[in-house]
């Protein structure tokens, strides 16, 4: 059982209420609020006094892993700078590592930092959420 919405996303509104698993044909997936709008949610929450995440009362609209290519990643790094410093670390060591191993991945950006930099801006998302390069 899931908490999908079609709301949420352009892949998310082709979603039915009851699937199959692609990759396991036994298992089914049960999409409850599928068809529920965000003024439904708040109501059924409201209505049933039931608590929530507070970062919703201070303008989030969505929230998951933080700096995730869906969010909103300068805000987060300001909100969490342990977390985005541990991000920082690892991007431009991976980043140097694939540059100095020569695979694909190290030749997009001048060096980590770049990609780290580009990371943050958001600029890499197409209109559908995904990232390219």
């Amino acid at each position: 059982m899931t908490g999908i919405r079609s709301e949420e996303s352009a892949k998310r509104a082709l979603r039915q209420m009851v699937e199959t698993c692609f990759k396991d044909g036994g298992k089914r997936y049960l999409h409850p609020i599928i068809d529920w709008t965000s003024k439904d949610v708040w109501q059924f929450l409201k209505g049933n006094n039931i608590e929530y995440c507070s970062l919703y009362d201070e303008g989030w609209k969505r929230l998951g892993c933080v700096l995730c290519p869906f969010s909103n990643q300068k805000l987060e790094a300001k909100r969490w700078p342990k977390i985005a410093e541990a991000y920082h670390r690892a991007i431009v060591r991976c980043y140097g590592d694939s540059a100095r191993d020569g695979r694909a991945a190290g030749k997009t950006f001048k060096d980590g930092e770049e990609f780290w930099r580009w990371w943050l801006s958001g600029r890499g998302k197409t209109e559908d959420g995904g990232l390219f390069t």
